[in-house]
């Protein structure tokens, strides 16, 4: 948990620590600042203009599609991408290559 969580033993949930929700804040800013600067772009230029500034272009995707929720169901995202299988474990696909390799995709 890397300081970032904390079992709250009463509810018997996880929650995050002020380290936790520092990341978390930070992530929303970095992600909202890219929204706002390449919004109206065509996704290639976005691509270039990413690279060309030594930024990691699969983190800039998908910081954007984490905060615009394209990844809040991530069996509809599989589907709507005509994925032949699809997880329906949203964890083991969040982690699994295949969701890397679909945003890479996009990248090239």
């Amino acid at each position: 948990m890397q300081g970032l969580l904390e079992i709250d033993r009463k509810r018997g949930l996880y929650g995050l620590t002020p380290v936790g929700l520092d990341r978390i804040g930070n992530a929303i800013d970095v992600a909202e600042a890219f929204i706002e600067e390449f919004d109206e772009q065509e996704a290639a230029d976005v691509v270039r203009e990413v690279r060309r500034r030594n930024l990691d272009a699969l983190r800039v995707r998908f910081l954007w599609g984490w905060y615009q929720g394209e990844f809040d169901d991530l069996t509809l995202f599989q589907q709507r991408r005509g994925s032949e299988t699809v997880e329906h474990e949203p964890a083991e696909y969040l982690l699994s290559d295949a969701f890397y390799e679909e945003l890479s995709r996009e990248l090239s």
